[in-house]
């Protein structure tokens, strides 16, 4: 009710106010153990860059190449015609190869978002996930339809398998007939060689751009959950609820467990293709991506991008925590095989110096936006208390001035002791709360 709203604001303040000594508290601590050289770096980079490049990785000397330019590249050599430009346009999938196999990886992720909706829609029976599926469905038949029409144009010899569409309620497991979902024998045999050379070049790349947003998406979620609170208490009556910050964690959640499964079909894509791994490679130093590759590492140090092997591992508070090998680097761009072991040391801290640009950052972030909530806050009961003050003002005004009877000028008059009761009260809770956060009492 409104009457309540300055008690209501008072609570939301000090929990505001209690949240800004947290955040300091970690701000300072984070700060203190970056030191005052790699801070002054933070600060600078943090004002010479706009914010939506802040969160995101920004080493375009490690980055590998971009799946845009592979796939002019790969157009180019097919086609004997240069691409002037980005922008260009390429020619239809019908016309090469390497395009009807970017298209088919664009299919396979489209085929794996159906499936979720299918089982969205089986499970809940909500008409808002039937709806999306449907349609989802029938964009994707669309498409498969046109990928199975120009499959036989590149690789003549599938017309014999069935390249039927299965029935819609299978249309997520229908097969896209990529080279690597043959064996070795059969590619030779189905004369796919050469478009499975296409594949794993475009799937390379894919995987490698896989990592880096991995990275981003584990480093956003890191800090969501850094104070690890994910529960907040509604008021006094002790029914516990989501907090916004629980709803991004879980945000997160879901786009770290998309990447890291477009990262494993790529990387699957390329064993089946025998694709060769490790420094110096075209593939690089990609990996099997594991359960325990995706766990958040919030704490970063010397110790632990330095160390070598055979050397004691050093120990973060009760238990080492080895840093996983996708904060190492990815592609033949990192490290090669002439890089000495302080060569290799220094391109690995390069990459984990940004883990922890960004670790500080969203702190940063985080302390800030809580003090504007606490300024919001604080302005809202100001403007409580001058609109309660307002209706008083305007009742009295209303009761000078009216020509009505004895009974409606007591009511007015009765309204505008409520509404001044009320005034006092809230103006009073205000000054309490002002006088707390001065003294630190809260």
């Amino acid at each position: 009710m409104l009457c309540n709203d300055d008690m209501r604001l008072q609570r939301e303040t000090i929990r505001a106010r209690k949240q800004i000594q947290e955040r300091q508290a970690d701000l300072s601590e984070l700060e203190e153990s970056l030191g005052p050289v790699r801070l002054k770096e933070f600060q600078d980079w943090d004002q010479d860059h706009p914010e939506i490049e802040k969160f995101c990785s920004n080493y375009s000397d490690l980055k590998p190449p971009s799946r845009a330019e592979t796939l002019r590249r790969l157009y180019a050599k097919e086609t004997g015609t240069q691409v002037e430009s980005a922008n260009s346009d390429l020619a239809d999938s019908a016309s090469s190869p390497s395009l009807l196999l970017s298209a088919a990886i664009d299919l396979e992720t489209q085929r794996a978002r159906l499936e979720e909706k299918a089982k969205l829609a089986s499970d809940g029976g909500n008409k808002e996930a039937v709806a999306d599926w449907i349609s989802a469905e029938s964009k994707f038949k669309s498409a498969l339809s046109r990928h199975y029409a120009e499959l036989p144009v590149h690789a003549p010899l599938l017309v014999d398998l069935d390249l039927t569409l299965p029935s819609p309620r299978l249309l997520h497991t229908a097969s896209l007939y990529f080279p690597s979902d043959f064996t070795t024998d059969e590619r030779s045999r189905l004369k796919l060689n050469r478009l499975a050379e296409l594949e794993a070049s475009l799937r390379i790349p894919l995987a490698q751009e896989e990592i880096v947003h991995l990275r981003n998406a584990l480093g956003v979620k890191a800090f969501l959950i850094r104070d690890g609170r994910q529960m907040g208490k509604s008021g006094d009556s002790g029914v516990a609820v989501l907090t916004r910050k629980q709803g991004r964690v879980k945000q997160a959640q879901v786009r770290i467990d998309q990447i890291a499964n477009r990262y494993r079909r790529h990387y699957s894509a390329l064993k089946d293709l025998d694709t060769q791994f490790g420094i110096g490679t075209e593939a690089g130093d990609l990996k099997e991506l594991s359960a325990k590759d995706l766990d958040i590492i919030t704490t970063w140090t010397e110790q632990d991008i330095q160390y070598k092997r055979g050397e004691k591992r050093p120990t973060i508070g009760k238990s080492f925590v080895a840093v996983p090998w996708i904060w190492k680097g990815f592609g033949p761009g990192l490290v090669s095989k002439e890089d000495s072991e302080d060569v290799v040391a220094e391109k690995i801290k390069k990459f984990n110096y940004q883990a922890m640009r960004v670790e500080w950052l969203i702190s940063k972030a985080l302390l800030q936006r809580w003090i504007e909530e606490e300024k919001l806050l604080r302005e809202e009961a100001r403007r409580i208390v001058a609109y309660f003050f307002w209706k008083e003002k305007e009742l009295k005004d209303c009761h000078d001035t009216t020509d009505s009877g004895t009974g409606y000028r007591s009511w007015l008059e009765r309204k505008r002791r409520m509404w001044r009761d009320m005034a006092r009260r809230a103006d009073k809770t205000r000054a309490k709360t002002e006088e707390m956060i001065a003294a630190g009492r809260w």
